[in-house]
């Protein structure tokens, strides 16, 4: 549950290390008019990011693993979405959808990543 209630605000805490370069409209292009309905633009593609970690998680019987697919599922979202500038193209919103189902793959390599430790711990705790 925490791993939602932390990947809803990302692309906005994304924004904030933006704002004394490109000004407060930098984090309110993702606000949208009205803004209920750019929330909901924006949170409609989100959800295939900390979908892809929260789905990891059943994965794993440790908790230091989750991790993994954690910091680079959302490193990822968070780094393309401070650079993604709304005002730039017509056809910039649609990194709204793009960056989220990308950060898919980053998050795969850290089930990979995390699966091959536990695997590794697992088998060292055994051993002894």
């Amino acid at each position: 549950m925490l791993l939602v209630l932390f990947g809803v605000p990302w692309p906005y805490l994304a924004r904030l290390p933006g704002i004394p370069e490109h000004g407060r409209d930098w984090l309110f292009d993702y606000f949208g008019q009205p803004p209920f309905l750019g929330i909901l633009f924006a949170q409609a593609g989100n959800v295939f990011c900390w979908g892809a970690v929260l789905a990891s998680t059943f994965l794993f019987r440790s908790a230091a693993t989750v991790w993994f697919p954690a910091v680079l599922g959302f490193g990822f979202c968070f780094y393309h979405h401070s650079q993604l500038d709304l005002a730039s193209d017509a056809q910039a919103g649609i990194g709204l959808f793009f960056i989220p189902v990308a950060s898919v793959g980053p998050t795969a390599v850290g089930v990979l990543v995390g699966y091959v430790i536990e695997k590794w711990r697992w088998r060292a705790n055994t051993l002894y």
